[in-house]
């Protein structure tokens, strides 16, 4: 082989590697066992949902789905693991709406969630919930409001780390009300637990299957939900609407994806499987009692969702003047 001949055959060959992967649909998928990929720690809320799925969907398709954690840099690894995968539907992943804000405060993330990714359907949602430390006496989210403005930079809030839910509900909270609330992040939900009992932090918000834990010690009331419905899991808890925050909305939703390029037959099973899933009674039921609402949709309505979050935080972000 002459120089010129094996310079061309160096170039075809990494042109290959390089191009969009096609995978030709199986009319038999599934045939094999599923991973579901989880980019967050064991045990939160996201990580009950996808249990409780993986079990439904692989008893109907008779495959096993496996749950997969892979946490770090608030769900990119996971992510970006997806991304690489072969898209042929075995390589799945459950997320939060961190997949959007993180299009901001993650610029340098390695991948495009819209096209890297292949939307299969919004699996559920779930409320966040205000919750005030005692010493700060506050029985409504008026009475944090009026705490806050008559200290600006004197009180804080809790979260697990800038960019996580938590984080974000609060500083909507601060952006639309007006605040001035310090951010203190934490480790973890049980250190967080003990500065929000303790007084060390003035508020902080949780979800609802966390937040039943905090309602039950008795020494903890429930200022309200973030979503723009009440949660059915906590009727009697009113949203941040209904409290005073006009226009506030910040539930906490879940996103089910496969690897970008993955023939629109297989995402239809995948979608046709999970909704099944979510449309079962035994299914339904325990999700609600975890304070978790099911959703579903198509594949179309989580792009669209997707890119209209993306946009919503980022705005948040930039008015916050929050840093990448």
């Amino acid at each position: 082989m002459t120089e010129r001949s094996l310079v061309l055959a160096l170039v075809l060959g990494l042109s290959l590697a390089l191009a969009p992967r096609a995978v030709a649909s199986d009319p038999n998928y599934p045939t094999k066992r599923v991973r579901l990929i989880i980019p967050f720690s064991a045990g939160g809320s996201l990580d009950l949902l996808a249990r409780v799925l993986a079990q439904a969907v692989g008893a109907q398709w008779h495959q096993p789905v496996l749950i997969e954690n892979r946490p770090g840099a608030d769900g990119e690894l996971g992510a970006a693991l997806v991304t690489r995968a072969a898209p042929d539907g075995y390589s799945l992943m459950a997320t939060s709406q961190s997949i959007a804000t993180n299009v901001s405060s993650h610029p340098a993330r390695t991948y495009d969630p819209q096209n890297d990714l292949s939307p299969v359907m919004v699996i559920a949602s779930t409320n966040s919930v205000l919750f005030a430390s005692p010493s700060l006496h506050a029985n409504s989210v008026a009475d944090v409001i009026r705490a806050a403005k008559a200290q600006p930079g004197r009180l804080n809030y809790a979260s697990q780390g800038t960019g996580t839910s938590g984080y974000w509900a609060i500083e909507l909270f601060k952006l639309q009300a007006g605040l001035d609330i310090v951010h203190i992040p934490f480790n973890n939900y049980g250190q967080q637990t003990s500065a929000l009992l303790n007084g060390d932090i003035a508020v902080a918000t949780v979800t609802v299957p966390q937040a039943f834990g905090l309602i039950e010690t008795g020494r903890l009331k429930p200022l309200a939900v973030s979503g723009s419905k009440r949660s059915s899991a906590l009727p009697d808890v009113p949203t941040m609407q209904e409290a005073g925050v006009s226009s506030y909305e910040a539930a906490t939703w879940y996103g089910l994806y496969a690897a970008g390029g993955t023939p629109k037959e297989i995402i239809a099973t995948i979608n046709a499987g999970f909704k099944a899933a979510l449309d079962s009674a035994d299914v339904k039921a325990r999700l609600v009692s975890f304070g978790i609402e099911p959703v579903g949709g198509s594949p179309e309505h989580l792009r669209d969702y997707l890119a209209k979050e993306t946009v919503k935080w980022a705005k948040v972000m930039k008015a916050s003047g929050i840093r990448p």
